[in-house]
C-alpha cells in the first residue's frame, strides 16, 4: 500500500471517522498503524499531513496529548468513584424489587397457583425482571 491517491470525502459531520476506525485503540497506536501501513493521513480541518516529517511530528504530539488527557480523565473518574464509595454512595441503577418482595415472589412461584405474568403484573415488573431476580442467589 504505497501512498495511493485516495478520493477525499467532503468535510462533514463524520470528519473524525478516520480515527474512529482504530476502535478503542489509543491515538498513538492508531498513528503507529498508519505509519506501518504506509498511509498518509491528511486532516481537512487542522491542516495536518503525515506525508511530511513536520506533519508526522504534529500528529504524534496531538496523539500523545489526547492519550494523556484520556488517561487523566480515567484516573479522575476512578478516584471519584472510589471517594463516593468511601462516603457510602453506591453506584448503579436502584433495584426494582426489595428483598421482602423477592421472598414473596419466590414463595408465589413455588406454590405455582398464579401464572408468572400475573405475578410480574402484581409487582409492576416485566417477566424478564422477575426471572432475573429469582435466578439471582438469595439476598
Amino acid at each position: 500500500m504505497k501512498n495511493r491517491p485516495a478520493e477525499r470525502a467532503p468535510p462533514g459531520p463524520n470528519w473524525k471517522a478516520a480515527l474512529r476506525a482504530c476502535g478503542k485503540a489509543t491515538p498513538l497506536s492508531c498513528g503507529g498503524w498508519i505509519v506501518w501501513a504506509e498511509i498518509d493521513f491528511e486532516s481537512l480541518t487542522e491542516k495536518i499531513d503525515t506525508g511530511s516529517p513536520a506533519g508526522r511530528l504534529v500528529f504524534h504530539v496531538f496523539a500523545a496529548l489526547a492519550e494523556f488527557e484520556r488517561n487523566l480523565i480515567r484516573e479522575r473518574t476512578v478516584a471519584g468513584l472510589k471517594a463516593a464509595r468511601a462516603r457510602g454512595r453506591k453506584g448503579g441503577r436502584p433495584a426494582k424489587l426489595s428483598a421482602k418482595e423477592v421472598k414473596i415472589i419466590r414463595s408465589l412461584l413455588k406454590t405455582a397457583d398464579m401464572p408468572v405474568a400475573e405475578i410480574a403484573a402484581r409487582f409492576g415488573v416485566a417477566r424478564s425482571t422477575l426471572y432475573r431476580t429469582v435466578l439471582r442467589p438469595a439476598l
